[in-house]
C-alpha cells in the first residue's frame, strides 16, 4: 500500500513536470514565430541586450534568451531587464513559490469563490459546473435564467474554468456592441465548465509595462 502511495506521488510530480515543459515548449515556439514574422520587434542593439538585460539577469544565474525581450518589446527602441521570460517564469519562480503538487487540486476556477471566499475575487454573474448552472452566490438556475443574467450585464468576459490560462478560449461581451445571440454563442462554445464574471480593469501602474525605474 505505502509502495503505491510513492508510485502515485511520483507520477503526480512526473505529470506536473511534464505539463508546465510542455507549456514552455509551446510558448518558445509560439515567441520565435511571431518574432520572425514580426514587422516591429525592439529595436535596442544587440550590445544593449548585452550589458543591460544578461547583465541583470546574471545576479541571479540565468541567460534569458533575447528573442522573448524582441517580442515583448515591440515598438520600443530599448530593453525591458525587468521583464520576465515565461520559461523562467514556469520553471524557475513558479515552482519557488508553489507546491506544485496541490496544482490540480485547485485548477477548478469555477471553485474559486468556494475555496478561497476570503480572497477579493471579480464578481461573477453566472458558471456552469459538469453541466449545471449557478448563479453568483451559488443557486442552480436553468439555462435560460443563466442567459438571462448574462443579458442584463453591460459588459463581460467568459472563461473555461478548466484547462485555460494565458487568455486562451476567453470572450468579452459588450452591449452596446453585441446582441443577445452572442451570449447564446458564447454558451454553445464552452458546453460546460465555464465563467463569466465582471471585467476587471488593470491598475495604469501594470497597464504601464514601461513604467519601471
Amino acid at each position: 500500500m505505502r509502495n503505491r502511495a510513492k508510485r502515485g506521488i511520483v507520477l503526480e510530480r512526473c505529470y506536473v513536470w511534464l505539463t508546465f515543459k510542455h507549456r514552455i515548449l509551446l510558448r518558445e515556439k509560439e515567441v520565435r514565430t511571431n518574432v520572425k514574422h514580426c514587422k516591429n520587434p525592439c529595436r535596442a542593439p544587440e550590445k544593449e541586450f548585452q550589458e543591460v538585460v544578461l547583465k541583470y539577469w546574471r545576479r541571479f544565474g540565468l541567460k534569458p534568451e533575447k528573442y522573448w525581450f524582441d517580442w515583448f518589446g515591440q515598438g520600443e527602441n530599448h530593453y525591458n531587464k525587468y521583464f520576465i521570460p515565461d520559461n523562467i517564469w514556469y520553471e524557475k519562480i513558479t515552482p519557488y513559490f508553489n507546491n506544485l503538487m496541490f496544482k490540480r487540486a485547485i485548477a477548478d476556477k469555477g471553485m474559486f469563490d468556494i475555496l478561497i471566499p476570503e480572497v477579493k475575487q471579480p464578481r461573477t454573474v453566472v458558471k456552469n459546473r459538469a453541466g449545471i448552472f449557478y448563479d453568483g452566490k451559488g443557486n442552480v438556475i436553468t439555462k435560460k435564467e443563466a442567459l438571462i443574467l448574462c443579458i442584463q450585464e453591460e459588459k463581460f468576459i467568459a472563461k473555461p474554468t478548466l484547462g485555460g490560462g494565458a487568455g486562451k478560449d476567453i470572450h468579452f461581451y459588450d452591449k452596446t456592441k453585441d446582441t443577445k445571440e452572442k451570449i447564446e454563442k458564447i454558451f454553445s462554445f464552452y458546453q460546460n465548465n465555464f465563467i463569466v464574471q465582471e471585467i476587471v480593469e488593470q491598475h495604469e501602474i501594470l497597464s504601464n509595462r514601461m513604467n519601471l525605474p
